[in-house]
């Protein structure tokens, strides 16, 4: 899961930031661009809970994020293990629940497949939640985690829901490269593991479906299969165009990609790019710089 993580995050970021795949100047832009404010904007928190809270008999509540795109990130810990199927899924110690959200009233929302949450405001980063799922009510402290990003234009533009429209792989040295309309984690392993060495799997139906990126920070993948994989995002320092990112668990991720990537946005109408950086031992040994490249709208 580490690997097919590290190579979707790669495949996302190359959506985001760069002109369309092309022979042409491979180099991220920095249009001047405007986009439109996502709805839920003003919405956008992310909130770790004091002491977390029994969502089932094997996991328990400890983070909740709304982001700025009308999505919700709950990350739920394992307390307690239980006689399930021994499985590279089972064996985590966290998951995340991922779906949509509403706003019914002012700062109280209703989170699909889950229930509803009360976000009450206590000053110097302190908050009370209200959680109402699964037939109860519970209230419990949270603090707010700050992220670490530059506010401004491009991390406003950036910080959204973005759809997946293709995928490029480009292992230097090799003749050609790997394109797919989507991104479809599968496929992408087998093209890799047949031009190098690498010990990377995934689970069936990993077709990422969209990325999320927030300003609190989230890095996510969203898949067609309803899962989702998380990391942490920030500008490297002074940059509007070059990113870093580290995934939340070392199960996530691929080991040929390195955590940097370039991003570069374009107007409405026209499909972003997102570059992600790497390596990789090629069949012969030799170690190769790899780039994957992400068109998203």
């Amino acid at each position: 899961m580490r690997k097919n993580l590290l190579l979707l995050a790669m495949l996302a970021f190359t959506t985001l930031g760069f002109t369309a795949c092309s022979s042409g100047d491979d180099e991220p832009t920095n249009e001047d661009v405007v986009l439109p404010t996502p709805d839920f904007k003003d919405d956008a928190i992310k909130l770790r809970l004091t002491d977390p809270v029994e969502f089932n008999e094997e996991f328990k509540l400890t983070e909740l994020e709304l982001t700025e795109s009308g999505h919700y990130l709950i990350k739920l810990e394992k307390y307690r293990n239980t006689e399930v199927k021994a499985t590279r899924a089972a064996s985590k110690s966290y998951k995340y629940l991922f779906d949509t959200f509403s706003r019914i009233a002012e700062r109280i929302y209703k989170l699909v497949n889950f229930g509803t949450v009360t976000i009450q405001a206590k000053g110097n980063g302190k908050y009370t939640l209200i959680l109402e799922f699964n037939g109860k009510s519970v209230t419990v402290d949270a603090t707010l985690i700050i992220a670490n990003i530059s506010k401004g234009k491009q991390t406003s533009n950036l910080c959204r829901s973005w759809t997946i429209e293709s995928t490029r792989i480009q292992i230097d040295g090799e003749k050609g490269f790997y394109q797919e309309n989507g991104c479809d984690m599968n496929s992408i392993l087998t093209y890799m593991k047949q031009h190098a060495s690498i010990g990377d799997e995934v689970e069936s139906d990993q077709k990422v479906k969209s990325l999320i990126i927030s300003e609190n920070g989230t890095f996510a993948l969203v898949y067609a299969n309803g899962n989702t994989d998380k990391a942490t995002w920030s500008w490297v320092s002074g940059s509007t165009t070059d990113l870093t990112y580290t995934w939340d668990a070392s199960d996530m991720g691929y080991t040929f990609l390195n955590g940097k990537a370039q991003v570069a946005l374009k107007a409405v109408g026209k499909a972003s790019q997102l570059k992600l950086f790497g390596s990789v031992k090629n069949k012969s040994g030799e170690t190769k710089p790899v780039t994957a490249t992400i068109l998203m709208k």
